[in-house]
């Protein structure tokens, strides 16, 4: 419980990873997340969400519903190149960078394109 409210966080993918590059914070919440004990509950995908009810699939295949008052959803990012797929072929040059590549920092999308624009000179 954290100020009186029981909180968990629920991750579908099989084992929490977290950010790894320069700059995350992730090192710092992992410790607050120890010292508050609290956990990640991996392999939990949400499916259903109804008034005070969060449904879940757990990593063994089974359902999980989950009564809640509050719900949050961080969905995570994805790739999303959509753009420079379509111009394949089609003769105008194209560069994939920042998070249409993979989900980074800003940074990195920063460093890329300082990149690819002295390349062009």
């Amino acid at each position: 419980k954290m100020g009186g409210t029981e909180v968990r966080l629920l991750d579908a993918n099989p084992s929490y990873v977290p950010a790894n590059y320069i700059g995350s914070r992730a090192l710092a919440i992992m410790g607050l997340m120890a010292h508050l004990e609290l956990a990640v509950e991996s392999g939990m995908t949400l499916t259903t969400l109804q008034s005070g009810v969060a449904g879940f699939i757990n990593a063994e295949g089974g359902s999980v519903n989950i009564e809640t008052d509050q719900i949050i959803i961080c969905q995570g990012r994805q790739p999303n190149n959509e753009l420079a797929v379509a111009l394949k072929g089609s003769g105008i040059p194209v560069q994939v960078i920042g998070d249409a590549r993979q989900p980074r920092s800003y940074a990195n999308a920063i460093h890329e394109a300082a990149y690819l624009v002295r390349q062009l000179g």
